[in-house]
C-alpha cells in the first residue's frame, strides 16, 4: 500500500513539473527560451537561434540570410552578456527584461509570443529583412559581366 502511495505521489509531482522534473509554468518556460538562446550564440549554432524566433519573423527573413548575418556579427554577439530579470506572461505572450553587459550594463526587454506551445522571440515592429546588416542573398546577385538592362548606368 505504501509503495502505491509513493507512485501516485511521484505520478502527481512529474505531472505538475511538466513530467522531467523541471517547474511547468510559463516564467520558467520563458527563462529556459532565453538561455537556449544565449547557449546557440555562444556555440555559433545560428539555426537554433533563428528557430527561437517567432513565425513573423522567420516569414521575411531567409534563414540563409540570417545565418549569413549573424555569422558576421557572431564576434560582438559573443562578448555580450545576458541575465533575466522578472519575467511577466499574459496569456500568449510574455516580456522578459533582460541586461545585456559588455563592459556596461544595459536594460532591455524581449517579447515572446508561445506558438505551437514554445517560447518564441518576437521581433520589433517594422524589423525588414532580419534587422542587422547581411550580406545579398547569392540570388539577387548579378554575374559579373552581365549587360545591364538600358537606362541604367
Amino acid at each position: 500500500m505504501l509503495a502505491l502511495l509513493v507512485a501516485i505521489g511521484a505520478l502527481a509531482l512529474a505531472r505538475e513539473s511538466g513530467g522531467d522534473g523541471q517547474p511547468a509554468d510559463a516564467d520558467a518556460e520563458v527563462r529556459e527560451a532565453v538561455e537556449t538562446i544565449r547557449i546557440a550564440i555562444q556555440l555559433d549554432d545560428w539555426k537554433t537561434v533563428y528557430r527561437s524566433f517567432a513565425d513573423d519573423f522567420r516569414e521575411h527573413c531567409a534563414e540563409d540570410d540570417f545565418i549569413a548575418g549573424a555569422t558576421e556579427q557572431a564576434p560582438a554577439l559573443k562578448v555580450v552578456k545576458l541575465q533575466v530579470g522578472d519575467v511577466a506572461v499574459q496569456g500568449d505572450n510574455a516580456t522578459a527584461n533582460i541586461t545585456f553587459s559588455n563592459g556596461e550594463q544595459t536594460p532591455g526587454e524581449w517579447k515572446f509570443l508561445r506558438e505551437d506551445g514554445d517560447w518564441h522571440l518576437q521581433t520589433t515592429i517594422g524589423t525588414v529583412g532580419c534587422g542587422f546588416p547581411t550580406p545579398t542573398p547569392a540570388s539577387t546577385l548579378t554575374p559579373v559581366g552581365t549587360p545591364t538592362p538600358t537606362g541604367t548606368p
